[in-house]
């Protein structure tokens, strides 16, 4: 099932994120499909597989895998074959489509080029780090001005250094806009890139509408901050 500039006749909106859909697949309405141009294949996640009541006895077996933005491989479950059915009569159209099941946590990891040994690995890390550290307020007018030091840091060294950061909070920087006028000439992140490679953009990604206006809402402060520059 393809998607053209023809279907996007009347429609406005002011970005080209992938387009999420309520088809119906099979014999079940699926409230949220992603449709992704860009896709090599049509998934279909095991839960979802199972909750629109088929079994495994129903999937043809395939030793095709699928590969991620890291190249890191996902092991695939099966193949089925079911009618894709989308809009209302008398403006509808059904179409065979073969869905690759796959279980939603090994493509999640394969999305973003983790494995199971990568999150238990780090888990395992931020919960001891988390156990060597007490909080410490600065400003108790702000109780958001909380930062962390070393739970096995004894006195009086202890008590010297808490003292000096709650002396001395005024002095960092809590979010962009506490940092306005920063010459770029002082510090400036780049990319080291290799210039002989060729340059290949990734598709722009869509996130739910609360995540956007959060992500809007901070690329303004550093716009405003001056530590981006507006292209």
């Amino acid at each position: 099932m393809v998607f053209d500039d023809l279907d996007l006749e009347g429609v406005k909106f002011n970005h080209d994120d992938p387009l999420v859909i309520t088809p119906i697949i099979g014999n079940s309405l699926v409230k949220r499909v992603l449709v992704d141009n860009g896709a090599s294949v049509d998934i279909l996640l095991y839960d979802t597989f199972i909750r629109m009541g088929y079994n495994d006895s129903q999937l043809t077996p395939t030793d095709m895998p699928i590969y991620g933005f890291a190249e890191v491989e996902c092991s695939v479950d099966g193949i089925i074959k079911l009618p894709l059915t989308m809009g209302q009569e008398p403006r509808q159209a059904t179409q065979m489509l073969n869905f690759v099941v796959v279980k939603a946590g090994s493509i999640y990891n394969t999305i973003i080029g983790r494995t199971d040994l990568d999150i238990r690995e780090n888990d395992e890390k931020w919960e001891k780090s988390a156990e060597d550290l007490i909080p410490v307020p600065l400003a108790p007018e702000d109780p958001k001005k909380v930062t962390f030091i070393g739970a096995s840091l004894e006195e009086p060294l202890r008590g010297k250094l808490v003292r000096f950061l709650q002396e001395n909070n005024d002095v960092s920087a809590w979010s962009a806009e506490d940092m306005p006028g920063i010459d770029p000439k002082l510090i400036t992140h780049k990319l080291n890139m290799d210039p002989s490679r060729k340059n290949v953009k990734q598709k722009k990604r869509s996130f739910a509408a609360e995540r956007q206006e959060a992500i809007k809402q901070e690329v303004e402060k550093l716009l405003e901050a001056g530590f981006i520059e507006e292209i």
